[in-house]
Protein backbone atom coordinates (compact mmCIF):
# COMPACT_ATOMS: atom_id res chain seq x y z
CA UNK A 1 0.00 0.00 0.00
CA UNK A 2 1.66 3.56 -1.24
CA UNK A 3 0.28 5.24 1.81
CA UNK A 4 1.57 3.19 3.96
CA UNK A 5 5.10 3.50 2.25
CA UNK A 6 4.93 7.14 2.20
CA UNK A 7 4.11 7.06 6.03
CA UNK A 8 7.71 4.67 6.59
CA UNK A 9 9.39 7.29 4.55
CA UNK A 10 8.16 9.71 7.07
CA UNK A 11 9.40 7.50 9.74
CA UNK A 12 13.01 6.90 7.96
CA UNK A 13 13.10 10.89 7.90
CA UNK A 14 12.53 11.37 11.21
CA UNK A 15 15.29 9.13 12.95
CA UNK A 16 17.26 10.86 10.62
CA UNK A 17 16.60 13.73 12.11
CA UNK A 18 16.75 12.58 15.55
CA UNK A 19 20.04 11.59 14.50
CA UNK A 20 21.44 15.03 13.77
CA UNK A 21 19.76 16.82 16.88
CA UNK A 22 21.92 14.31 18.53
CA UNK A 23 24.93 14.32 17.29
CA UNK A 24 24.63 18.35 17.16
CA UNK A 25 23.53 17.82 20.45
CA UNK A 26 26.81 15.76 21.33
CA UNK A 27 29.27 18.23 19.78
CA UNK A 28 26.91 21.43 21.36
CA UNK A 29 28.57 19.82 24.83
CA UNK A 30 31.59 19.00 23.97
CA UNK A 31 32.23 22.52 22.93
CA UNK A 32 33.04 22.47 19.59
CA UNK A 33 29.37 23.28 17.30
CA UNK A 34 27.99 25.47 20.29
CA UNK A 35 26.65 28.23 17.52
CA UNK A 36 25.70 25.85 15.24
CA UNK A 37 23.23 24.13 17.49
CA UNK A 38 20.75 26.64 17.72
CA UNK A 39 20.58 26.67 14.04
CA UNK A 40 20.10 23.08 14.03
CA UNK A 41 17.16 23.34 16.75
CA UNK A 42 15.17 25.66 14.50
CA UNK A 43 16.05 23.80 11.56
CA UNK A 44 14.77 20.29 13.00
CA UNK A 45 11.84 21.87 14.70
CA UNK A 46 10.71 22.71 11.23
CA UNK A 47 11.21 18.93 10.11
CA UNK A 48 9.28 17.73 12.47
CA UNK A 49 6.55 20.24 13.31
CA UNK A 50 5.96 21.53 9.68
CA UNK A 51 7.28 19.14 6.80
CA UNK A 52 7.03 15.68 8.60
CA UNK A 53 4.07 15.80 11.14
CA UNK A 54 2.03 17.69 7.85
CA UNK A 55 3.28 14.61 5.36
CA UNK A 56 2.19 12.47 8.14
CA UNK A 57 -1.20 13.98 8.76
CA UNK A 58 -2.06 13.97 4.78
CA UNK A 59 -1.18 9.93 5.14
CA UNK A 60 -3.72 9.72 8.15
CA UNK A 61 -6.19 11.83 6.36
CA UNK A 62 -6.27 10.06 3.07
CA UNK A 63 -6.35 6.69 5.05
CA UNK A 64 -9.74 8.03 6.73
CA UNK A 65 -11.00 8.67 3.46
CA UNK A 66 -10.54 5.25 2.26
CA UNK A 67 -12.11 3.91 5.06
CA UNK A 68 -9.57 2.80 6.37
CA UNK A 69 -9.85 4.05 9.32
CA UNK A 70 -8.22 1.53 11.90
CA UNK A 71 -5.36 2.66 9.97
CA UNK A 72 -5.58 6.05 10.40
CA UNK A 73 -5.80 5.40 13.80
CA UNK A 74 -2.12 3.85 13.94
CA UNK A 75 -0.99 6.81 12.57
CA UNK A 76 -2.75 9.36 15.07
CA UNK A 77 -1.05 7.16 17.90
CA UNK A 78 2.21 7.21 16.03
CA UNK A 79 1.69 11.20 15.92
CA UNK A 80 1.03 12.01 19.15
CA UNK A 81 4.11 9.23 20.21
CA UNK A 82 6.19 11.16 17.79
CA UNK A 83 4.79 14.32 19.72
CA UNK A 84 5.79 13.27 23.44
CA UNK A 85 9.33 12.02 21.93
CA UNK A 86 10.28 15.33 20.98
CA UNK A 87 9.21 16.79 24.29
CA UNK A 88 11.23 14.10 26.12
CA UNK A 89 13.99 14.79 23.67
CA UNK A 90 14.28 18.53 24.19
CA UNK A 91 13.80 18.07 27.90
CA UNK A 92 16.33 15.39 28.23
CA UNK A 93 18.84 17.91 26.48
CA UNK A 94 18.00 20.46 29.02
CA UNK A 95 18.46 18.05 31.66
CA UNK A 96 22.23 17.17 30.28
CA UNK A 97 23.11 20.56 29.33
CA UNK A 98 22.61 21.82 33.25
CA UNK A 99 24.48 18.69 34.49
CA UNK A 100 27.19 19.77 32.36
CA UNK A 101 27.18 22.63 33.77
CA UNK A 102 26.83 21.56 37.41
CA UNK A 103 23.83 24.04 37.45
CA UNK A 104 21.43 21.46 38.40
CA UNK A 105 19.63 22.75 41.45
CA UNK A 106 18.33 19.42 42.18
CA UNK A 107 21.73 18.20 42.64
CA UNK A 108 22.63 17.56 46.74
CA UNK A 109 25.82 17.37 47.90
CA UNK A 110 27.48 14.77 49.99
Amino acid sequence: MDLIKCFFTVQERRAASYNRFHSGFDRHLSGSGAGDYGRLCGEITSEMGAALSLEALAVEEALNAASLESLAACIRVVQLGEKAKLRMTCTLQVLKKTHSERKWTGQRTP
